[in-house]
């Protein structure tokens, strides 16, 4: 914990890996300074309220576990620049909305996501999102707004369902839609 304090007194960028889940430290939730934050494998993602990154811009997430909605809502809320967000093989347990309302994400990936609820609920509002990745199975309901600046979106679901895409904005500047059938895009 002391060695976490440190660096991030410094506020370029933390890359942390577990062999086990466990909380983060506290310390990590009182950072203003964070540019990068990079969690992968092993932690339990419980967002207290009233959190700030405000230099936030890079939020890559691989195989953590995310504690409850709101949770998922602090997080997204504290990271006030963030502009790349990466969600890979996280388990989504204990969540049935994980929302990404954000104004300034200009490249978000989803990949591989864990999730038990059936009545699962992916909410994404991004005016300003140019890249969209999304590789995983089909979720009970999609809300996807404010996509119009969309420039690239690489999209593979499994089971084949065309609900995800029905959804996406009719616009010429969308250069890529595939749904691969189940099998991920090796490009």
């Amino acid at each position: 914990v002391f060695a976490v304090g440190y660096l991030l007194h410094f506020g370029v960028g933390l890359n942390i890996s577990l062999d086990e889940f466990t909380t983060l430290p506290d310390v990590l939730f009182t950072c203003s300074t964070l540019i990068t934050l990079k969690l992968d494998i092993g932690f339990l993602l419980d967002v207290p309220k009233g959190v700030i990154f405000p230099n936030l811009k890079t939020l890559h997430l691989r195989s953590v576990v995310f504690f409850s909605d709101d949770s998922v809502e602090s997080l997204i809320s504290s990271c006030t620049s963030l502009e790349d967000m990466v969600i890979e093989k996280c388990h989504m347990w204990n969540i049935s909305n994980f929302n990404i309302s954000y104004h300034l994400l200009r490249r978000l990936t989803i990949l591989y996501s864990e999730f038990v609820v059936f009545d699962f609920w992916l909410i994404i509002d991004a005016p300003n999102l140019a890249y969209f990745k999304y590789i995983d199975h089909v979720v009970a309901r999609y809300s996807l707004e404010n996509l119009q600046t969309l420039v690239k979106a690489d999209i593979g679901i499994f089971n084949n369902s065309k609900e995800f895409l029905s959804s996406l904005p009719d616009k010429g500047n969308i250069l890529a839609h595939r749904i691969n059938g189940g099998k991920p895009s090796t490009d």
